[in-house]
Parts: C-alpha cells; structure tokens; sequence
C-alpha cells in the first residue's frame, strides 16, 4: 500500500533540521554553505546549497524518498528559478499556470515571476538528482541589458517579473550544459578555488540557457523515451565517466545497463545531443585539463589516466580541443 506523506515547507524546513542535530552535524557549514540530510522516515539523501553572491544561490538535490511526498510551498517573492534534472522525475502545479511543471531526466526548466503557492509531488523510489539555481530577477537585469542578444526565451522570462503571472519554460538539457553540470557536482577544489570555480561555471551554465537556441522542431517526432530508458542512458553515462581509461564497447555498455546497443546509441544522443564516445571523449579531455594544473604528475601519467596509450595521440587530441 502506497503512503503519501503532505508537508508544507516550513514543517519539511524543521524536519531536515532536526535529521541535521540528530546525526550531530551542523547545517551551517561556512557562511555561504549549507548541507541538510534528507530525514530519516522519509528516505535517503541531501540537499546543499551556496550563495555564490548576493541575488546567486546554487543548489544541488541528490535524494530517494521510501514515501510519496507532497510539499506545499508559499513564497510572497518574485524569483528566476533554473533546475537541470539529472536522473529521476517528478511533477510540481503552480497557481498560475494551466499545466504541471514536470521535471525529467535530460531536461531544464527556466520558471520565473510572483510563484506565490505550488505544490510538490515526489513519487518513491526515484533516484532524484537535480542542480539548481536562484537568481534574484533585479540583479539578471542588471547584467542582461541587451536583451536583443538573448533567445525569445529568455527575452520573455526576464520581462516576466513585471507581469501578474509567472513564466516557465521547459527544454532539453545540451550536451555542453550536461558537461558544466558534470564539473559542478565534481568541483576538483576546496576553499576559495572552490567557490570561484562554482561561481564560474554557475555563470557559464547561465550563460548557455540565456543564450539557448530553440530546439530543433524535428525533436518532437523523434520517440519519446520513457523514464526506465532515461535511467538507463543516465546508468551508462556514470559507467563511462567511472572508466575513463578503460570504457567497455558499446554493447558491453548497452548490456550492462539492460538495453540494445541500438537503442542505447539513439537514446544517448537524444539525451545527451551527442554520441556515447563523443561525450566520453569531452569528458576526457576535461579530465586531463584539471589533472594538468596539478603540477606533480607528468603528461605521460594524465595521459594514462584519461585513456590514451599514446602520449602523442594525446597531445593531438588535447591541442585540436583546446588549441
């Protein structure tokens, strides 16, 4: 029998408070850094947030409910709200809009003016993971002036807090804002590289949505997948971002995430925008950038280390990717 757990936001505040104290960990880890555990009785998980600056908050989700959950959510603010969901779904109604925002898998959703009241709906045993951002719409604007230079999109959301309804638009996630995502939850710093870093490529995946093309009208007769396939592309995606220097074939991938190679091959591209090897390949490329700031390991060593036998295989790929 499915139980469904109603919560408003303030009483979901005091529980992620309380499961803080009870593991003896302090929520306020620095004074831009917060973690809060995901109670116990009503899963696993947490969630973190940063204030990067002031009008700029990143935030990560990284959770799986044992209960169905209902959040209800008051808010008297105008706010500009990006989510990119990584793996799991779940829908959200707002008092405003006709239709439930849906929050999937290889998907971002731009929401933005007065979301007075909505309401959550979490379903269990999704693996929820999701990086976010609150933007303060007063301090976007004072950067976005030429608005002429951004997508329709954008244009409309950012004229949207002066209006009485909120805006919200939905698109897929591209390959390169897959890539920023990736190197925001694995930040490679600690201290204040870490903040400026998290910072940077904030503004770079801000950039790539406020800069987003619209999608390609061809998209929406491609099939659509549904979630079970979408877990699975995700599944072999960590398989080869775990085995940089030694990835299996595409039908040892496909098998061992329980699909075809076929539709492993089609459905990475619809996710992803790009192919399973291709983004392994940027992957790598990253990689070995990061690695090359650390002084103390050699060229022949990050080589290795990201998949390449060939020092001078290497050094081609690197210098055609990053001249």
């Amino acid at each position: 029998m499915s139980v469904t757990i109603a919560l408003s936001s303030t009483d979901f505040g005091e529980l992620l408070l309380e499961a803080g104290r009870q593991l003896h960990t302090s929520p306020q880890q620095s004074h831009n850094e917060m973690t809060l555990p995901m109670p116990a009785r009503l899963g696993k998980g947490d969630f973190r947030a940063i204030e990067l600056r002031q009008g700029l908050t990143l935030f990560f989700l990284n959770y799986c409910l044992d209960v169905d959950l209902r959040l209800e959510t008051r808010r008297d603010h105008v706010l500009w709200g990006s989510t990119f969901c990584l793996s799991g779904s779940f829908s959200c109604s707002v008092r405003g809009f006709k239709e439930d925002l849906q929050f999937r898998a290889g998907r971002q959703n731009v929401f933005v003016g007065p979301i007075t009241h909505s309401v959550t709906h979490t379903p269990k045993g999704q693996s929820i993971q999701v990086v976010g951002l609150y933007v303060s719409p007063h301090w976007l604007q004072t950067w976005c002036t030429d608005e002429q230079s951004l997508s329709p999109a954008a244009q409309r959301a950012l004229q949207s807090p002066g209006r009485d309804l909120p805006y919200c638009h939905s698109d897929l996630s591209t390959s390169t804002m897959q890539i920023v995502l990736h190197q925001l939850i694995h930040c490679p710093y600690q201290g204040a590289l870490k903040k400026l870093y998290l910072e940077s490529k904030t503004l770079e995946l801000l950039t790539l949505q406020l800069a987003g093309s619209p999608s390609d009208p061809a998209q929406g007769r491609k099939p659509l997948l549904c979630p079970r396939d979408i877990e699975r592309i995700y599944r072999a995606r960590d398989i080869l971002l775990q085995n940089l220097a030694h990835p299996p074939s595409l039908l040892g991938l496909a098998r061992l995430v329980g699909t075809n190679d076929f539709k492993l091959k089609q459905g990475f591209r619809q996710v992803f925008g790009t192919s399973a090897f291709a983004y392994l390949h940027e992957h790598r490329m990253e990689q070995a950038r990061l690695l090359l700031s650390h002084k103390d390991l050699s060229v022949k060593k990050i080589a290795a280390t990201v998949g390449y036998a060939s020092l001078g295989h290497f050094a081609v790929a690197f210098k055609k990717r990053f001249g």
